[in-house]
């Protein structure tokens, strides 16, 4: 299997409970979908999302298989670069977390398949201004450096306007709160050979399981003077905290 794909099977296939965090984004989301009479989730994992749909026609598709036996709808395997549908076959398509783990390659080819499939709406969401190498963690057994949850692009506010062709961005909704560390504090952490660290994440390069290293003592204190200036300069705090999150609801223009 490849690597990438590991990581995703491993992730979704735990019976870990679901983050607070995580569980009112998807609210969120939920809250924010149109009136649909065939839904379909690209890129649907263990149903998280697609099992709180309240849709008598509702479809996921996801490429990793092994989560879709959780799914209470009708699922496929597939890519979402290539999906089995027919041109306008879905009221309302979501995308969920998925576009920011995609390369360059794919990612334009999923824009314009999500556009083919789609009738009338496309709702969106994806992490909103990340700072992707604050999440590189470091492989303990081959060294190599990664984004912890194998996002390799980010997005802003402009960048959402016009993903796709013959659709108009009509409602956007932020979700969540994040604060921007110093750049000072990123750098103490490389000159340590100090990275982020996470749980049950899989290497992309040589698929070890719990892969970051481990947190020492600098990385400790280092973590700790972070805390200490968020909270000491407070107006700076201020300055820098925005929104996790961005969910955009894009409708199809009538030609």
């Amino acid at each position: 299997m490849n690597k990438e794909l590991e990581h995703y099977s491993h992730k979704f296939t735990e019976e870990s409970s679901i983050i607070k965090l995580e569980y009112e984004r998807i609210k969120n989301l939920l809250s924010k979908i149109p009136k649909s009479k065939k839904i379909l989730e690209v890129g649907c994992a263990n149903g998280r999302i697609l099992n709180n749909i309240k849709s008598q026609f509702k479809v996921g598709i996801d490429i990793i298989l092994y989560p879709l036996n959780k799914i209470k709808a009708n699922t496929i395997r597939g890519s979402i670069s290539n999906l089995p549908f027919r041109k306008n076959c879905y009221d309302l398509i979501i995308c969920s977390e998925v576009l920011e783990h995609l390369d360059k390659i794919t990612f334009e080819k999923s824009l314009k398949e999500l556009a083919r499939v789609s009738s009338k709406f496309i709702l969106v969401s994806v992490p909103f201004k990340e700072n992707l190498e604050a999440k590189y963690g470091k492989c303990k057994k081959c060294g190599n450096v990664f984004h912890v949850f194998l996002h390799k692009r980010n997005f802003n506010r402009n960048g959402m306007l016009s993903l796709f062709n013959d659709f108009k961005l009509v409602k956007t909704y932020f979700h969540g709160k994040k604060y921007q560390y110093p750049d000072i504090f990123r750098r103490l952490k490389r000159m340590t050979n100090n990275f982020f660290r996470t749980n049950n994440v899989v290497c992309p390069n040589c698929g070890v399981e719990n892969a970051c290293q481990k947190i020492n003592l600098i990385n400790k204190f280092i973590s700790l003077l972070e805390e200490l200036y968020k909270y000491i300069f407070v107006f700076d705090k201020i300055r820098r905290e925005y929104p996790s999150w961005i969910i955009c609801l894009y409708k199809k223009e009538k030609k």
